[in-house]
């Protein structure tokens, strides 16, 4: 039986990384998910998922250079993640492009019970070459509530 983790190097790899599919929207206007309105670029190995739940970010953007803005009532879960990229021909990740975890040790909240969390990437780092892989580092911003 085959290994899907046997594309990569796990040399620098810590405990405890793990392999996901990574998706792209096809419309940004729609709502997302790994069976909705989106694309599988393939497996990816997710080194390290840091999500924040104890600092939620709240957005006062001033849209037209002025003092006003808004302020999202429920902020919005930030972090970060380091994911490995399987071969040369593997997509880039980029800004927008998301994966899915269905896992209680992902949510202090979660009392033992799986949860599903959608992680969007942004804030993508340009990839670096290390001991002949490929990695990327960005943010992530969690989805409490993913698409199907």
């Amino acid at each position: 039986m085959s290994n899907p983790n046997q594309a990569y190097v796990s040399s620098g790899v810590v405990i405890g990384g793990f392999s996901t599919t990574l998706y792209r929207p096809t419309d940004a206007t729609l709502p997302t998910g790994p069976a909705t309105n989106s694309t599988s670029l393939g497996t990816y190995l997710v080194e390290s998922l840091t999500p924040n739940y104890n600092g939620i970010l709240i957005n006062r953007p001033a849209v037209d250079g002025g003092d006003n803005g808004f302020v999202l009532i429920n902020g919005i879960i930030e972090g970060s993640a380091r994911i490995q990229i399987a071969t040369g021909t593997t997509p880039s990740p980029r800004n927008g492009d998301f994966f899915v975890v269905a896992d209680a040790s992902i949510d202090a909240v979660s009392n033992g019970a799986a949860v599903s969390r959608q992680f969007v990437l942004h804030s993508v780092q340009p990839e670096i070459s290390t001991n002949s892989y490929r990695v990327i580092s960005c943010s992530v911003r969690v989805d409490k509530n993913p698409q199907p």
